[in-house]
């Protein structure tokens, strides 16, 4: 292998040449594209960067498609809608088991009629305002009220309407018992928004771990991952306390991007103007 060839691979991987180019120029000095092939992927498995960017390519995509949940009707908006959303459960990957994800835990009366999911704590939309169970209520009933045309009708009509909050958690009461009941709340329609999502169904405010920054359906999508703004002007320590979070959220799967900002002017320009920030209070008698 000439070092030429070698240093083209390598610029491929810092992000200095596309594949194409690198393609183009292998043959041109001689290299049979299957050689070319295996030469990049070696480079790449040998040389991983931090950072940079995921493209996934995917079929399916259209003009008419709509980033609400409750329109979601292809893999590309599924794919799409799961990184800027999560539902109460999820499935797992492996063995399809029901397994708890903004509700912490369940229970059943013994003729799984009544159910009652317990809210999971702390877990903050994309615009900075706190999951209550409210939401999951306003939820449930967006995608089976009179007038939805949300893909998730048939689930909840088979539900029925019967759901409140109840403290910590959404009670369920149903006509019959239903065992499934977890798994028909892991459909892919059923993300958790503000409110329900009736305020601003397309605005694609969730809790999961991205933003979307760029939504041209048919065309492309581009997510960013949520950042998470301090200084030490919120607090001392305010600045390591996010970088701890960051490593928490991180064995979880969740990207947290971390950016200091100073500390003149945090009060007027960060604090309540970011969706995501720093910050203390101060406990009160009562």
């Amino acid at each position: 292998m000439s070092r030429e060839l070698k240093d083209l691979s390598l610029r491929v991987v810092r992000g200095q040449m596309n594949r194409r180019d690198f393609m183009g120029r292998a043959a041109a000095l001689g290299m049979a594209a299957p050689f070319a092939t295996q030469l990049l992927s070696s480079a790449s498995s040998a040389n991983p960067i931090k950072g940079g960017h995921f493209l996934l390519g995917l079929n399916g995509g259209a003009a008419t498609d709509s980033i609400d949940p409750a329109a979601a009707a292809s893999t590309v908006m599924r794919n799409v809608n799961y990184c800027w959303g999560e539902g109460l459960v999820t499935t797992d990957p492996i063995d399809g088991t029901a397994r708890p994800w903004l509700a912490e835990s369940w229970e059943a009366s013994a003729d799984a009629k009544i159910w009652a999911f317990k809210i999971r704590k702390g877990v903050t939309f994309s615009n900075g305002k706190e999951m209550a169970v409210e939401d999951v209520v306003a939820t449930l009933q967006r995608h089976s009220g009179e007038d939805t045309k949300s893909g998730a009708l048939g689930i909840l009509r088979s539900i029925g309407q019967n759901f409140r909050a109840d403290g910590d958690n959404l009670v369920i009461e149903l006509e019959s018992g239903d065992a499934d009941l977890p798994y028909l709340l892991s459909d892919y329609h059923l993300l958790i928004q503000p409110n329900g999502g009736a305020d601003n169904p397309e605005g694609a405010i969730g809790t999961g771990a991205y933003k979307v920054e760029h939504n041209e359906p048919g065309v492309r999508h581009t997510l960013t991952p949520i950042v998470l703004r301090t200084s030490n002007a919120a607090f001392n320590g305010a600045e390591d306390a996010a970088v701890l979070f960051q490593q928490t959220c991180a064995q979880a799967g969740i990207p947290i991007e971390v950016k200091r900002e100073p500390a003149d002017g945090y009060w007027s320009n960060v604090w309540n103007v970011q969706p995501f920030c720093t910050s203390y209070y101060g406990r009160r008698p009562t």
